[in-house]
């Protein structure tokens, strides 16, 4: 893996914490200062520890899953990207509230929209050449940043990313779900 692709990954990660933040952005009303910071360092440091969970997880089976690399890749991708296109059109029952934000709920929400992650670590073990600490950094630095701006975006605008998130997230998994055929 280069580092395009843990870059483009990274994006395609962040687009459920940024949906998040969005929404996270347009209830902050009463939220104190510091915990509008957690935000954005919530989501990037689980979508770091994530997929080092499930790359590690993976390399303690007693078999190698090189030669599988490309379609287990595929594989993970393409149920990431279908997913989220099918939250995208059907909606996944996420609702905005209306209770100022807590650090006990950014932490849940870093780490539901995080499992993802998970499951994408446990792809990357399958590939011999990646650098998993690289990936997790560049996954959970990607992350920050956009959950960043996104709850930024919240908190002018209101809805910049919050109805195309899920879309774009879906078509870079399925990209890059592609992509990992030819690697």
């Amino acid at each position: 893996m280069n580092l395009a692709e843990a870059a483009l990954i990274g994006v395609a990660l962040s687009m459920d914490a940024a949906a998040v933040s969005v929404a996270n952005g347009l209830v902050c009303k009463g939220t104190k200062k510091n915990v509008l910071i957690l935000d954005p360092l919530l989501f990037g440091l689980f979508q770091g520890i994530m997929p080092l969970i499930g790359f590690y997880a993976v390399s303690l089976l007693p078999v190698s899953l090189d030669k599988y690399s490309g379609i287990i890749m595929f594989t993970v991708f393409m149920a990431l990207g279908v997913k989220m296109l099918l939250d995208f059109f059907f909606g996944n029952g996420t609702e905005k509230g209306d209770k100022p934000l807590s650090v006990g709920l950014l932490l849940v929400q870093a780490v539901s929209t995080s499992l993802d992650a998970l499951f994408v670590g446990a792809a990357l073990a399958a590939d011999a050449g990646t650098d998993i600490w690289l990936a997790a950094a560049i996954i959970a630095a990607v992350t920050a940043a956009v959950s960043a701006l996104c709850l930024l975006a919240g908190k002018k605008s209101g809805a910049l990313l919050k109805d195309r998130a899920g879309l774009v997230g879906g078509v870079l998994m399925l990209f890059i779900a592609v992509g990992s055929l030819f690697d």
